[in-house]
Parts: C-alpha cells; sequence; structure tokens
C-alpha cells in the first residue's frame, strides 16, 4: 500500500456472495473484478460456505431442468400415444365400413394394432392381456367347480379338488 492511502474494508459482501453464487467465476477472478484483496474474500467465503452453496444451488437448477426435461417426454408421448391410438380407430372405422375389405390392409392395420398395444398405446400391454387372459380361464375354471365339482389343474403341478 502506498504512502497516505487508506485500506478500504467496505466490501459489500452480499452483492459479492451473490454475484459468486449465480455465476461459474472463481473466487481469485472475482476478487480481481471487484477490487478485493482474495485473502479476504477467500476468508469471507469460506466462513460464509459459498462454495457449498453455489453446488447446491446448482445442482438445484440442474435437477428442475431434467424434471422440466421429463416432463416435455411425458407430455410428447402422451400426445403421440393419443396420435397414433386416432389414427388407428380412423383406420379401423375406414375399414370396416369399406363394402370390399381387403385382407392385406386387415393383416397390415392388425400388426399396427398390436404393435400400439405392445408399446402400451392403448393403456395396457399384450403382456398385461395375456395375464388377464389367464386369471380369466382360472376363475372360469373355478366357477365349473364350483358348479360341477370338476377338479382344478393350475399350471405348476399341484392338483387341487373342488
Amino acid at each position: 500500500m502506498r504512502k497516505g492511502a487508506t485500506k478500504n474494508t467496505n466490501y459489500d459482501y452480499e452483492k459479492l456472495e451473490s454475484e459468486y453464487l449465480a455465476s461459474d467465476m472463481t473466487l481469485r477472478q472475482l476478487a480481481k473484478l471487484r477490487s478485493v484483496p482474495y485473502g479476504t474474500l477467500y476468508d469471507h467465503a469460506r466462513r460464509g460456505k459459498w462454495e457449498e452453496r453455489r453446488k447446491k444451488r446448482k445442482q438445484k437448477r440442474i435437477n428442475k431442468r431434467v424434471l422440466i426435461e421429463e416432463k416435455n417426454q411425458d407430455e410428447a408421448w402422451l400426445e403421440l400415444q393419443n396420435t397414433i391410438r386416432s389414427a388407428l380407430t380412423e383406420q379401423w372405422r375406414k375399414l370396416l365400413n369399406d363394402d370390399e375389405m381387403h385382407l392385406s390392409a386387415i393383416a397390415s392395420l392388425t400388426k399396427a394394432t398390436k404393435d400400439a398395444r405392445e408399446m402400451g398405446i392403448f393403456g395396457i400391454t399384450t403382456d398385461e392381456i395375456k395375464k388377464q387372459k389367464e386369471v380369466d380361464k382360472l376363475k372360469q375354471e373355478i366357477n365349473a367347480a364350483e358348479n360341477n365339482d370338476a377338479e382344478i389343474i393350475i399350471n405348476g403341478g399341484g392338483d387341487y379338488g373342488a
């Protein structure tokens, strides 16, 4: 320090902290930019845990962006599902109202509908349909057994009499 100069100790640490938290600047860069002694700024930042707070703030921003992106993807998927569902429904309607139903068109549309179902477009997958059919079959066997005293055989090897 030169003769007659006074040391400036009136730094606005709240403003410096806000600037540091909102930027990617290092403490050394901020100290130089704002003409604050690095050691003084470093000590203040360490006591105030600026680095930890900046990391948490940055992570919150990242998490928010991820949530927004996931929401956008979910909305896009729902929109695609609605579009496919509507297109398939319209194609089936046209085909069923056509006097000359072509086998190739039926086969093609059936495959497209099956693929859409497997993707969950209709809110239920092929595996879920198979499971539901198995459950329905077991219910029918149980009802038949109750009515006719028939034997129920459940896959897995066990025999259960009614």
